[in-house]
């Protein structure tokens, strides 16, 4: 008799682990220049590769995260239901709802809940999504009327150390990219979905 066993690809884990390895290469390159040098040089153009990899790669995580946590054929979110239904709220879920509405009609499935998106850890979340969205969709501005630069950064700046190495003034895409706001990234993202597995009694895929 021949056992057959079945697997998945975990995405969600292999994004976010992707995304600690760019922004552990910011910090060795910053490293690289002491706190007096760095306001004096340019910071090395791969710096910037690794942080835009960061992070969408750490919203990537969350994307993978909340599909395999509604999927999983065992433990999953749906474990409940009939096939039938199981794919119809899937194809809503995928072609139409954001990142946070479908974490949001998770807990309000399995324990009745909604997310409070006025509060931490969600509205870190909300803002780094912000930032993905415009680092995928950037539109080019003028420095003199960055409007999309100054709408980050009322909603950043106090989040994270800014960039101290010589670049220009806009707070977007310049004066955000550091490794602290990369390993700001990491860690919302990460701790995000420990927690909402936690909550919710599911699996937790990046542990």
């Amino acid at each position: 008799m021949r056992v057959h066993g079945r697997a998945k690809s975990n995405f969600a884990a292999q994004h976010i682990n992707a995304a600690k390895y760019f922004a552990d290469k910011i910090r060795e390159i910053e490293q690289r220049y002491s706190s007096a040098e760095q306001p004096e040089v340019v910071a090395p153009q791969e710096r910037n590769y690794y942080w835009v990899s960061t992070i969408l790669l750490s919203v990537a995580s969350l994307e993978a995260n909340i599909y395999d946590l509604f999927t999983d054929e065992y433990r999953g979110i749906l474990v409940s239901l009939d096939q039938a239904e199981k794919q119809r709220i899937l194809e809503t879920l995928t072609k139409t709802k954001p990142i946070l509405d479908q974490y949001d009609i998770g807990m309000n499935h399995i324990i009745g809940q909604k997310l409070d998106s006025g509060k931490d850890p969600i509205q870190s979340v909300s803002d780094l999504i912000a930032l993905r969205n415009e680092l995928t969709h950037y539109k080019s501005e003028w420095r003199d009327d960055a409007k999309i630069s100054q709408k980050l950064e009322a909603r950043l700046k106090r989040k994270f150390k800014l960039n101290e190495f010589r670049c220009g003034s806009v707070f977007f895409p310049e004066r955000c990219v550091s490794y602290e706001s990369a390993r700001w990234a990491v860690k919302t993202s990460l701790e995000f979905m420990k927690d909402y597995s936690a909550k919710l009694g599911l699996p937790c895929l990046v542990a």
